[in-house]
């Protein structure tokens, strides 16, 4: 289980960890921010890019991916929804379809990570999973194929075990959709970003201890 929070604005929260601006996804012209979180007493062990997905009343919802292997599945995934989806758009206007198709193609893909809210300290938060384990706070993704009126379109929806239903994420109608988001959520992008945030952090730190030290100094010479 993940135990801390995912704030979206604040520069820190009690618990001792920071968070910063990573970039923007864009999606059908909406605009969901990614940021990151991190620990100055533990650098090495919290790097997490969080995406925003929704904001219900004082609620925000992320999604969190906390590792490079983990961002590599959504990757991966969406790099083989896009190639899917450029298949069986061509094979539709090859064949002249004019019914109404819908195919729910979830098996093929896999995203790894953790889903829930923030940043309450008691947040709900579960991972995001395969198959349901029928118990507990669950999340899964569930990819759906669609042609209707000439277009080809997919859709990523989050299935909430907890809550019994699944919701819309994002929408694909080309190409370059989900080129924007596999932008957005290479993993050595982040990296890099997280690499500023931390020696920016360690310069204040021995900036402000070089500074405290030459008070000191200089105080001295006044006993």
């Amino acid at each position: 289980a993940v135990s801390f929070s995912f704030p979206s604005h604040a520069q820190q929260i009690d618990d001792g960890f920071l968070i910063f601006q990573h970039t923007t996804l864009i999606n059908q012209g909406k605009k969901y921010p990614i940021t990151g979180i991190w620990s100055p007493k533990a650098i090495d062990q919290y790097d997490i890019m969080c995406i925003f997905h929704y904001r219900y009343s004082r609620t925000e919802n992320y999604f969190m991916i906390c590792s490079e292997s983990q961002s590599n599945s959504w990757t991966t995934s969406l790099t083989g929804m896009k190639e899917l989806f450029l298949k069986n758009d061509q094979i539709a206007k090859e064949n002249g379809v004019t019914s109404k198709i819908e195919k729910n193609v979830s098996d093929k893909f896999t995203f790894s990570g953790f889903y829930g809210e923030g940043p309450a300290q008691y947040a709900l938060r579960g991972p995001l999973v395969k198959e349901y384990s029928g118990r507990g706070y669950a999340y899964t993704i569930y990819v759906i194929y669609k042609f209707e009126n000439g277009q080809s379109s997919m859709e990523l929806h989050l299935g909430d075990f907890y809550l019994g239903k699944s919701s819309l994420v994002w929408t694909f109608s080309c190409a370059e959709d989900f080129d924007n988001i596999i932008r957005a959520l290479n993993w050595s992008d982040f990296m890099m970003t997280f690499n500023n945030q931390v020696k920016q952090y360690q310069d204040q730190q021995n900036a402000a201890k070089a500074a405290a030290e030459k008070q000191k100094n200089e105080s001295a010479l006044f006993d």
